[in-house]
């Protein structure tokens, strides 16, 4: 296993979600600190009930800086973690979004 490769596209994954719940709402995210910005926004959309999850995408987007930029290695075990903490993730965004767009229920 690609380890470094898998855990970023697990981070990426979730970044992508994160811009796609902003833009859901007509906004878009400053590309100065972009990441950085993602997360802080998704936290304010959010909101506290979905704190942990936040911390988690934080972490990973620290995590995944430092595998990419400064060659820390990832371990098998963290990418497998973060596969499923973006699955996790992911879900939560699609909930929030489908409760706050009532009508895609209808298409």
């Amino acid at each position: 296993m690609d380890a470094v490769g898998a855990y970023t596209m697990a981070y990426n994954s979730m970044l992508q979600a994160g811009i796609a719940l902003i833009l859901s709402l007509g906004y878009r995210p400053k590309v100065v600190n972009f990441h950085k910005t993602v997360v802080e926004t998704v936290r304010e959309i959010l909101g506290d009930s979905h704190l942990s999850a936040i911390k988690k995408f934080d972490q990973m987007r620290k995590s995944r800086h430092q595998a990419v930029y400064e060659a820390e290695l990832i371990s098998d075990s963290e990418a497998e973690i973060a596969i499923k903490t973006a699955q996790e993730f992911i879900k939560k965004i699609s909930s929030h979004l489908q409760k706050k767009n009532q009508q895609d229920k209808l298409l």
